[in-house]
């Protein structure tokens, strides 16, 4: 009975804890309870692995422009450099010198964690080679859109934005 335990257990992504186990055994013809099942849990050393929760990092609620999607699931292209895509979801984090208002670094991932953050400011450093006085500001409200509206520098950011697409980080 061990062996058919571990192997629902693994079958359900080690999401079934005592109960759902207990179930799906006596579904299997065996007598068993909760507390059994529990029992021989513990001694197989099983713990209950519960997924993540999904975490929305997009606000999908503003009164910002959206833009058309001109594409309309037309896939079939006459000729090369007419239409490009990109397959799943892409987050750009973007530093901007501002004396110079320029873009020093940049880097592209599939995932907003740190490391996005991490290979902009590397190759901001790698391009720049600034001294050791530099300052590096980043903004608490790094999501996009932007909700400040008047500032030069969300202007600038603002058409940065539109430029590459539309889902950014700025860093």
């Amino acid at each position: 009975m061990a062996e058919n335990v571990k192997q629902i257990f693994i079958d359900n992504k080690q999401s079934f804890g005592s109960r759902r186990l207990a179930d799906r055994l006596q579904k299997q013809g065996f007598a068993v309870g909760r507390f059994k099942t529990q029992r021989i849990m513990r001694e197989l050393k099983l713990q209950v692995r519960y997924p993540k929760r999904f975490k929305v990092t997009t606000d999908s609620r503003h009164s910002e422009a959206v833009s058309l999607n001109r594409l309309d699931r037309q896939f079939k292209v006459s000729e090369p450099n007419r239409v490009w895509t990109l397959q799943g979801w892409a987050y750009v984090g973007v530093v901007i010198d501002l004396f110079s208002r320029q873009v020093v670094g940049w880097a592209i991932d599939d995932h907003m964690r740190t490391s996005l953050c991490i290979k902009t400011l590397q190759m901001a450093f790698w391009r720049c080679k600034p001294p050791p006085s530099l300052l590096h500001h980043s903004d608490l409200e790094s999501r996009m859109p932007s909700t400040s509206g008047g500032d030069a520098d969300e202007t600038k950011l603002e058409s940065k934005r539109q430029l590459l697409g539309g889902s950014a980080l700025w860093v």
